[in-house]
């Protein structure tokens, strides 16, 4: 079946990729059951710290303090890593060295990574033994090959089972069906294919790339990135009444603005840019089979048919190819281009500490240190706005947890670190209130192991 479509004589796929505006907004989710956002409201005890208005920001980083003295996350209960220091380790280079050394520094950070990125981690050890002095960009690319195999094995049986589910469609929308499988074994044996230019995916991208550069706190490279948005949006908003001159002239700029910038050897950037210019002038191109773009592409396949089951049952199909997040083969067939910094980057982040709010701003959470706690990237963005009570559902550890974040915090407080850094004590009574609360009772953390009296550690 696969040799028979390899072979068709089908003309090149017209769907124009992304062709909505992917994620450019993540609208909270307040419809989600079990949800108490109307009846939960979190109020810190009388202490001199709090006030009706929000000073979120100056709270928020009384906290972000903390982080670099080992906190558990309150979900996972894994030591999080502080993210300025992995900003600085980013900035200084550390982790564009020898393979061997990228190691040494990641060292002190081996009990924190987990899930897939875990599963990475341990086989770029495994794999350092045969190739110490190289990258870690090239040692994928070396390894790549095997995993790419092991992919395919588990991708082309569920495209097998959407062809043959294919021939019960009528003949128009089997003919469009035929283009994108065209196209996607295309991609697959990494040949050039034509794709439409979208300036919703390549606002997307440079939107993503802009984000980067600002957790970076790099100034020079924040205000670049900031002029390349700019004259993106200008791209996006202006497109269909733009002439093809008009829309290569804006990419032209951006490409000048690259090269004369502190970005100038920036690959994602570069590539972004390059990619672009290529997909306005219709040339073929070789672009990376990518999951999240091929399902996206059979649901909008179905946008105007009424048959739901038909349509879902093919969504269905489409959704069990495995994604980076279930297969460590599609994690490195991803990730094996980018550079190595961005790889131990993205091994990281999920671990990283970052500001929870227990109860979702979404849900009229406020912006105060009553309302805050520390969770690991992963964990934070999984919860999204769900009710504090689901997530103690699809985290059965969370009570365990919360009452060793609790303890490390109760430690840096009785051992003055509190105190030395301006931080309120009163934030861990706070805390044990506010989870109360929101688990209906269900979570009484202990903090009898508090020494310190005093209502604000300053």
């Amino acid at each position: 079946v696969l040799y028979y479509y390899k072979n068709m004589k089908i003309a090149k796929i017209s769907i124009n990729y992304y062709n909505k505006k992917l994620a450019l907004q993540k609208q909270p989710d307040k419809t989600k059951a079990g949800s108490t956002c109307d009846t939960v409201v979190l109020q810190p005890t009388n202490t001199a710290y709090y006030s009706n208005i929000s000073f979120g920001l100056a709270n928020a980083n009384k906290l972000k303090i903390l982080f670099k003295y080992d906190i558990p996350c309150m979900y996972s209960g894994i030591i999080m890593i502080d993210p300025q220091k992995l900003h600085r380790m980013l900035k200084t280079g550390e982790f564009q060295k020898p393979v061997k050394e990228v190691l040494k520094s990641l060292q002190p950070f081996e009990k924190s990574i987990f899930g897939k990125e875990k599963e990475l981690y341990n086989l770029i050890k495994s794999e350092s033994v045969n190739y110490p002095n190289l990258n870690v960009q090239d040692l994928l690319k070396k390894i790549s090959p095997k995993y790419e195999e092991e992919l395919r094995k588990k991708q082309f049986p569920i495209l097998q089972e959407l062809m043959q589910e294919s021939l019960n469609l009528p003949k128009d929308l089997k003919t469009q069906f035929d283009e994108i499988i065209k196209i996607t074994l295309d991609k697959m044996e990494h040949y050039p294919v034509s794709v439409p230019f979208s300036p919703y995916e390549f606002l997307y991208k440079i939107l993503k790339i802009k984000r980067e550069k600002e957790t970076l706190k790099n100034i020079k490279a924040k205000k670049v990135m900031t002029k390349m948005y700019s004259e993106a949006r200008k791209l996006f908003d202006n497109y269909e009444n733009l002439s093809k001159q008009n829309r290569m002239d804006i990419i032209t700029l951006m490409q000048k603005i690259q090269k004369t910038s502190v970005l100038k050897n920036d690959e994602n950037l570069k590539n972004t840019i390059s990619m672009a210019q290529k997909r306005l002038n219709n040339e073929k191109i070789i672009v990376p089979f990518s999951r999240k773009s091929f399902i996206y592409d059979i649901a909008r396949l179905f946008e105007n048919v009424d048959d739901e089951v038909m349509k879902q049952k093919f969504i269905d199909i489409a959704r069990k190819l495995p994604s980076s997040q279930q297969s460590l083969s599609a994690y490195i067939v991803k990730n094996s281009h980018l550079p190595s910094d961005k790889i131990i980057y993205k091994m990281l982040i999920p671990a990283t500490a970052s500001i929870e709010h227990l109860l979702p701003r979404s849900c009229g959470g406020a912006n105060v240190m009553a309302n805050y706690g520390g969770a690991c990237s992963k964990m934070n963005s999984e919860r999204k706005s769900i009710d504090f009570l689901e997530q103690i559902k699809h985290n059965p550890q969370t009570a365990e947890n919360c009452q060793k974040y609790i303890d490390r915090l109760i430690e840096l407080a009785n051992s003055g670190i509190f105190a030395q850094q301006h931080i309120e004590i009163n934030y861990i009574k706070d805390f044990k209130r506010a989870i109360k609360k929101l688990s209906n009772g269900k979570i009484n953390l202990d903090i009898s192991k508090l020494k310190v009296k005093n209502d604000i550690g300053a």
